[in-house]
């Protein structure tokens, strides 16, 4: 109907685990940088809700065997943005 108020959805994103490992990755790989730069400008639009990432219990389950604490908890808290 004309006038009506619509929500219109993000588009949602599902990103494998190593995407979201990847900043952790060694950098001096021109690929990998490119890879990071990349996950970064899209974090960074999932934050001013322009898409949404998508969470899965697959990707709760492999970053819970992740040994490096450290990651483990920043991607946690990257996982906390998705739907």
């Amino acid at each position: 109907m004309a006038g009506e108020n619509r929500k219109i959805k993000n588009l949602k994103i599902y990103l494998d685990m190593c995407v979201y490992n990847r900043p952790f990755d060694d950098q001096s790989y021109p690929r990998i940088m490119l890879e990071t730069q990349t996950f970064v400008i899209l974090l960074e639009m999932v934050y001013k809700n322009k898409f949404d990432f998508v969470n899965s219990f697959a990707l709760e389950y492999e970053n819970s065997k992740n040994l490096n604490i450290e990651n483990l908890l920043k991607i946690s808290d990257f996982l906390e943005y998705s739907v």
